[in-house]
């Protein structure tokens, strides 16, 4: 019997019509053929072998007395279901951010297994689109990518012996066994709370819990409606890495630095920028990460958004994401938390609330206004079932309170992002992806323009002309 940690359990309990937790990836694919249908059947032949080799996406989730979920086998997958043909009306990008948008926000059905397949056609430029989606409890980002990898014609097969097998209890140990492991559970958070309890006191965890308190609220940080936007812009990479290292900048910090500065821009736009910094939460990947399931936390990094010069805002950047990654690191390593991190049930259940709730998002939003996750994907062209994949770009979810997410990362020599979005709360956001492009050619400007050459002065005299 494989129960689930309490990080994949908590987006188990936090699913809700208004906030789904679905993931994944979105491919732009340049075809072999003209023949679509005849493709597609090949297609599905591939995705079907794949998932075979994932015992997850062969199993759904069940619930003992305690509400406790696990996974358990199905018997048989209806593909499909699970593996679906749609098109684009009109075939703009405004209508593509809205399909994906509504795709995305589909409910699972936990009866099946917690996986969907779109191949989205009608797009003007003659390419498709294939949405990979998955539930969070099933899949943290870095899983999303090996299993982009999987479903690629390079993939390499997907290890085996990473996942318990299933072993059907009877009652008495589907039930009673369930207290014996919730109790089990409430004794390692003592601890893991005890750990994180002295590594606050230990360190200076003052400053950033009075950031965290000081957030600014927005109207990106009330209640979510149902409509999705997700939309998408790739760029070469290389002009990138060059400001980066003249910055002294991870790919991760340069990625927060133009989030914040298109940030700034569009809320100016808005009349709706506030004075203090909006802060952003980063997933980050602990031990254990990408073998499946969640082995992820966050920390929250201040963008700079009410600090107008670009290169006073990439040091601000630099700053905080090195002491929010120090201060992260000393609560995780003083808790023992990682890939294992189990909580009792009702623990997990309180914690999952606020995550979809709009009412407490109203109360009390989350830490973060805005979420920007960054997790390495191809650096060569791959395909899938012989089509080129041009681009590749992550699909988050969101957050009650949240109402922007966006993954930042490179694929195959280009900077490839996304971002979903509330509609209501976020229109045109494309512009906000537009605007990140912009903050790197501002930057570049600033750290490479050539000099124009001093001239002596010279008086110009009367009737004259300059030279």
């Amino acid at each position: 019997m494989s129960r689930l940690t309490a990080t994949d359990a908590m987006f188990a309990y936090a699913d809700s019509p208004t906030t789904p937790m679905n993931m994944g990836s979105v491919q732009f694919l340049r075809l072999p053929t003209e023949d679509v249908d005849a493709w597609f059947e090949t297609l599905r032949s591939f995705l079907v072998e794949r998932v075979s080799q994932v015992p997850r996406l062969s199993q759904r989730l069940v619930v003992d007395a305690l509400g406790l979920p696990s996974w358990a086998p199905v018997d048989d997958i209806d593909f499909d279901y699970h593996i679906r043909r749609t098109r684009v009306r009109g075939g703009s990008e405004r209508e593509l951010a809205r399909k994906l948008g509504r795709l995305q926000h589909i409910p699972f059905d936990f009866e099946r297994p917690l996986f969907m397949f779109y191949l989205i056609e009608g797009l003007e430029d003659g390419r498709v689109v294939l949405l990979h989606k998955y539930h969070h409890a099933l899949a943290d980002g870095k899983t999303a990518v090996r299993l982009v990898d999987l479903f690629s014609d390079e993939g390499a097969p997907w290890p085996t012996g990473e996942e318990e097998p299933f072993d059907p209890p009877g009652w008495l140990r589907r039930n009673v066994g369930g207290v014996v492991e919730d109790g089990k559970r409430l004794l390692q958070t003592a601890g893991a709370l005890a750990g994180a309890s002295r590594a606050l006191v230990k360190t200076d965890s003052r400053d950033m819990l009075l950031k965290l308190a000081r957030r600014p609220v927005t109207h990106l940080n009330g209640p979510l409606s149902e409509e999705r936007q997700f939309v998408s812009r790739c760029w070469p990479v290389e002009p990138l890495h060059r400001v980066r290292k003249a910055l002294g900048l991870t790919f991760n910090d340069i990625g927060l630095v133009l989030f914040g500065g298109a940030l700034r821009r569009y809320l100016d736009e808005l009349d709706a920028l506030p004075d203090r910094s909006l802060i952003c939460n980063v997933p980050v990947a602990v031990a254990g990460s990408g073998s499946g399931g969640n082995s992820v936390l966050s920390m929250w990094v201040p963008l700079g958004t009410d600090i107008a010069d670009p290169q006073e805002r990439a040091a601000f950047v630099q700053r905080e994401a090195i002491a929010s990654k120090a201060f992260l690191q000393s609560v995780v390593t003083a808790s023992a938390v990682g890939s294992g991190m189990r909580m009792p049930s009702l623990m997990v259940r309180a914690m999952a609330l606020p995550l979809s709730s709009g009412t407490l998002a109203k109360l009390n939003p989350p830490p973060g206004n805005v979420a920007l996750s960054n997790v390495p994907t191809p650096a060569t062209p791959i395909h899938v079932a012989g089509a080129l994949v041009e681009s590749n770009h992550g699909m988050p979810m969101l957050l009650q309170g949240q109402a922007v997410g966006g993954t930042f990362t490179s694929y195959a020599g280009q900077v490839v992002t996304g971002l979903i979005c509330c509609a209501r709360a976020v229109p045109e956001p494309e512009r906000i992806l537009d605007y990140m492009l912009e903050e790197q050619k501002m930057l570049e400007q600033r750290l490479f323009a050539t000099k124009p050459r001093r001239r002596s002065a010279r008086r110009v005299g009367k009737g004259s002309s300059p030279a």
